[in-house]
């Protein structure tokens, strides 16, 4: 790993955990949002899909009328209204803790070696859904949706797919195709299905995945995101008027903060960018990869068939295959290294030793070491600090790569030795990085979990766990921090999704034309006599036919003044294809007489098409002129032809 990146993510490990340590010291494991942000998101992902499912009892999905259905929810606020404020609000709420849980895990480490699958499909995950909420502004058809059509249509141009550019579409109302609004709504609701593929795959390593929050913090959610739709409901904007440049809207930043960089670049520009940031985000776990990890072995010989490795290991690295020896067990325990994080768990699950780390941090050396730390200073504390808790004491210490690692046995032979005590120093079950290593050593010394700490020979008093992130709050003081900290997370939600916005703006007005018109066929060599025989005489074919056309010429004068001159050849692999030409030429507000001049003969200065017009223009608004060999020239707003 690069050193910079080293700094980067201990300074983010630093600050995240001591917020953890202050939400973990405050609230309940349960409802700490932090600590669950996976299942928080999720939780919130059910939320929108309901309330989607829900809406469509209400939304009509046509170009003509979505926007009038819009506004018809809103007009009954504690009903329909509502409803789409949870809708929108829950999908904001489920990308905020998207993007702090992949931040958690980034700043911890926690994307390399066998967790590259979960680091691979969870910003699959992310991209889908980022993908469905902008898709989804397309569909109440505002002024939002106007910028996102455009902004959209503009990166898709780049791609060798519509012959005719989906721009043309967006000049105006008119020519907006309604096919692709449908396209667009069934996307819409088909992606959530491939969200929840790589939802699977995101979770199908995990041991006892938390998929969703608790009864309790769900009921919290629903309540915080229910609340924040009451109090600020969701808007929607202006209607959508395609040849009419939006002043200011409120926009959702957590969907559509892209946008400002694909409304300022050119699409190529934002391809670029867009696949940049895919590659090196989706290659974290390369070039950021940390030392390799020794997988834990087993010891067929003291396996005794237990089981207990496998309940307990956080990655589904440990499976119990048919016996290999002549033991008399049926099974033994088999360690898949490419899903072995290293965390040793499984060591303090066995209490015949028969599995653990690497030769020099097994069982019996760290035992060993032990026995000759408390001889030496008999009557003091023991420390077993975990690796990853940041503690640091002084004395007898002995560090540990997780908590989990802790065999009750361990703390035993301590006391057994001499020590007065022993302290492990655990960091927040809500923040292991091996999922629950505080957690089941908290059950194994309890008596909850084998294998358990015998307390007929260890008095329970003398074995402490530091750290652990056990509430120190009442229940009343547990309930005030716990609304506190939901209700910043509202706010923090509600402010993404409604700051203003000022998309660029025409200066002035805008005269666009734009025309799709293949040129002249080509001719090449004349033919001969006996090629002129092989084609029917109706044909009276002369020459060859070369596939490219001649260029197609584009003159625009305003005001007799010439703004544009240029030639546009045709498009395809050989040039046959119509040519395409968009042209914007800036003009100041007030009347201007327009001529347009299309020309496709090989002579540079005939021009076989030609419209003149008078146009109005108005500030913050385009005058369009299109053409095309089928309809001919159409002008917007209505012009004054000559």
């Amino acid at each position: 790993m690069p050193i910079w990146g080293g700094a980067l993510l201990s300074a983010g490990d630093r600050l995240l955990r001591k917020l953890q340590r202050y939400l973990g010291g405050s609230l309940e494991e349960d409802l700490n949002p932090l600590a669950q942000s996976g299942a928080v998101a999720n939780s919130c992902l059910l939320v929108a899909v309901a309330t989607g499912v829900a809406l469509l009892c209400f939304y009509v999905p046509s170009l003509s009328s979505a926007y009038s259905s819009m506004v018809a929810l809103d007009e009954s606020p504690w009903t329909t209204g509502l409803l789409r404020s949870l809708h929108r609000y829950s999908s904001d709420a489920c990308m905020l803790f998207v993007l702090v849980h992949a931040v958690r895990l980034f700043v911890a480490g926690r994307f390399t070696g066998p967790r590259w699958l979960a680091w691979i499909t969870g910003l699959t995950a992310l991209f889908l859904l980022w993908l469905v909420g902008f898709l989804g502004y397309w569909l109440v058809w505002d002024q939002r949706a106007q910028e996102v059509a455009v902004a959209s249509a503009r990166m898709l141009d780049v791609l060798p797919i519509f012959s005719d550019p989906m721009e043309r579409a967006f000049f105006v109302d008119e020519t907006v195709n309604s096919l692709l609004f449908f396209i667009v709504f069934f996307t819409h609701m088909l992606l959530p299905l491939g969200m929840g593929i790589a939802l699977w795959l995101h979770i199908g390593r995990l041991n006892k995945a938390r998929f969703l929050t608790s009864k309790r913090m769900t009921i919290w959610i629903v309540t915080s995101l229910t609340l924040v739709s009451a109090v600020a409901p969701a808007t929607v904007a202006g209607p959508a008027q395609m040849m009419v440049a939006p002043e200011r809207v409120g926009m959702d930043y957590w969907y559509l903060l892209p946008l400002v960089l694909m409304e300022r670049v050119s699409g190529g520009t934002s391809w670029l960018l867009l696949l940049g940031a895919g590659v090196a985000l989706m290659t974290v776990p390369k070039w950021m990869a940390r030392r390799k990890v020794h997988a834990a072995t087993v010891r067929i010989d003291k396996c005794n068939s237990c089981g207990q490795c496998e309940i307990d290991c956080p990655f589904n690295a440990i499976s119990m295959v048919p016996r290999s020896d002549e033991k008399p067990f049926a099974y033994q325990s088999a360690v898949d290294p490419a899903l072995c994080v290293g965390c040793g768990i499984c060591a303090g699950s066995c209490d015949t030793r028969g599995i653990g780390l690497h030769e020099s941090f097994s069982v019996e050396v760290q035992r060993e070491q032990l026995m000759q730390m408390v001889r030496r200073s008999p009557g003091e504390v023991v420390h077993v600090v975990c690796a990853n808790s940041g503690a640091k004491p002084t004395g007898l210490v002995m560090s540990v790569p997780c908590s989990g690692w802790v065999h009750p046995s361990i703390v035993e032979l301590a006391v057994r030795e001499g020590a007065s005590a022993v302290e492990t120093h655990a960091c927040d079950p809500a923040d292991c990085r091996f999922r629950y290593g505080p957690t089941l050593l908290r059950e194994r010394l309890d008596g909850q979990r084998k294998p358990a700490l015998r307390t007929d020979r260890v008095d329970r008093n003398a074995v402490s766990i530091v750290g652990a992130g056990a509430s120190r709050q009442g229940a009343l003081g547990r309930g005030i921090v716990a609304a506190v900290t939901l209700g910043v997370i509202s706010v923090v939600t509600w402010l993404g999704s409604d700051l203003g916005y000022t998309p660029p703006r025409i200066a002035g007005s805008e005269l666009v034309v734009s025309f799709s018109h293949p040129g002249q066929i080509r001719l090449g060599r004349e033919l001969t006599e006996v090629e002129k025989a092989r084609y029917p005489k109706v044909l009276n074919r002369t020459h060859v036919h070369l596939r490219e056309r001649t260029p197609v010429r584009l003159r625009i004068l305003v005001d007799g003044e010439l703004r544009h001159d240029g030639s546009y050849n045709g498009k395809g692999l050989w040039g046959d294809l119509n040519a395409i030409a968009i042209s914007r030429v800036s003009v100041t507000p007030g009347e201007h007489s327009v001529s347009v001049l299309i020309g496709d003969s090989p002579q540079e200065d005939e021009f076989e098409f030609q419209h003149e017009a008078r146009f109005r223009c108005e500030e913050g608004r385009r005058c369009v002129v299109l053409f095309d060999r089928v309809e001919g020239f159409r002008a917007w707003p209505n012009s004054k032809s000559r």
